[in-house]
């Protein structure tokens, strides 16, 4: 795992050295996606100082009190029950810092084994190998598109399982778990008296199918149920402030991760959530005030909701791609090119495809061995990072050039 760790860093870094268009990239460009009005005004009357009572450096372990009482208050009109600031951690390192911190608390208990539904975003399994626990794959199925189903849990647990981790809309795929299945997972893991996690940062991502499910009321407020979020799926340019946070009604662990917080993300800044804070009273304004609309977000979301569905629709009439996902929110996509490359190109499996792409185009995708799904089939990841002209340019140029590869080698076998 170390070594898949090492070699997508090393593949990044080597896509930057020669200044390869990488179309997997979580940093969207500045030129083709706006930074909020709103938001650039929070940074204006901070620097105006027009803030009286604003001080710059660091905040509470665990959050400052404003952030975390504007995010209960979000949260509960989302989550159909009372979310207490109390039950909010915020960590300064992401959504990936909070998981890390509850893997290092993991890491003293008796069960070592954490259940995670693949394809998954990398970081999840790298943490948990790093805090020692065990990585205990739930495989999925393409016919249902990848989305875990209560009886991929039920057939792989076992007896040392310490928690689930479930991501939901899931990335690469962005897919919601069927509403059903959802409610037994719970069922089932409260059942086993076990940690259930639930990485919602997709959860107000733009999309078509806007759903917010109801974890904690379905659960009763089950004590070992942890909901993770962020903003940086949710509003553009909000990932550079690496901040995310944990809700759940356990207050032994929330004590245990504010201290531990102590140490490790004691400074938080208090800029980064000054602006999260303006952005959630803009939430809580479209959730409270009636006939409100954020012209703002709501172009921004009628554009990754136009784009994606345009990139989506230009890959599935490519020859070479031989399946598409079309996500239910966020500005993710994935997608499988025909198995005719490997024996055209030379390859067997995604991370060779995305290597001779990298060499022979300069574009840069993210392979399917990246997101811990063992297969040879051709999948790649792509992200909405630039404007939809310059992907759909981007991919043509990849399919001109892998189409006429395809042909030198029939031609060369001809002769």
């Amino acid at each position: 795992m170390i070594s898949t760790m090492k070699s997508m860093s090393d593949l990044f870094t080597r896509a930057g050295q020669q200044n390869c268009l990488i179309l997997d990239n979580a940093n969207l460009n500045i030129h083709d996606f706006k930074f909020f009005d709103y938001l650039k005004e929070g940074y204006q009357t901070i620097f105006n100082g027009e803030i009286g009572e604003f001080e710059f450096g660091y905040n509470q372990p665990g959050g400052g009190l404003n952030l975390k009482h504007l995010i209960a208050k979000h949260e509960s009109h989302i989550n159909h029950c009372e979310i207490l600031e109390d039950d909010i951690v915020i960590s300064g390192s992401g959504v990936t810092g909070i998981l890390n911190s509850i893997f290092y608390l993991w890491r003293a208990q008796e069960c070592s084994k954490v259940m995670v539904p693949t394809p998954v975003y990398s970081a999840i399994p790298f943490g948990i190998q790093y805090f020692g626990l065990e990585l205990v794959e739930v495989s999925t199925d393409y016919n249902n598109e990848f989305i875990p189903t209560y009886s991929d849990f039920v057939s792989t647990f076992s007896n040392d399982v310490i928690g689930v981790i479930l991501s939901n809309p899931g990335n690469p795929v962005c897919k919601y778990i069927n509403k059903e299945d959802l409610i037994n997972i719970l069922k089932f893991c409260i059942e086993k008296d076990i940690y259930i996690i639930i990485d919602a940062i997709f959860e107000e991502a733009p999309g078509l199918q806007k759903t917010i499910n109801h974890y904690f009321m379905w659960s009763n407020n089950y004590d070992k149920l942890i909901k993770i979020k962020g903003v940086s799926k949710d509003v553009p340019h909000m990932s550079d402030l690496r901040i995310g946070w944990s809700i759940c009604k356990n207050k032994k662990l929330n004590d245990n991760l504010r201290y531990y917080n102590c140490m490790i993300n004691y400074s938080n800044s208090r800029l980064a959530e000054h602006l999260i804070g303006i952005d959630y009273e803009e939430r809580i304004k479209e959730s409270t005030t009636d006939n409100y609309v954020n012209l703002e977000r709501s172009s921004y979301n009628n554009l990754v909701i136009k784009s994606i569905a345009t990139i989506v629709d230009y890959l599935r009439k490519q020859p070479l791609v031989s399946n598409v996902i079309m996500p239910d929110c966020g500005n993710i996509i994935y997608f499988k090119l025909d198995d005719i490359l490997k024996e055209n190109l030379h390859i067997d499996n995604s991370k060779n495809l995305a290597m001779w792409i990298m060499n022979e185009v300069n574009i840069l995708f993210s392979p399917a061995c990246y997101f811990f799904q063992e297969t040879n089939e051709l999948w790649l990841r792509l992200t909405l990072c630039y404007q939809v002209d310059t992907i759909i340019k981007a991919l043509e140029k990849c399919f001109l050039h892998l189409t006429q590869a395809c042909k030198q080698k029939q031609n060369g076998e001809e002769r």
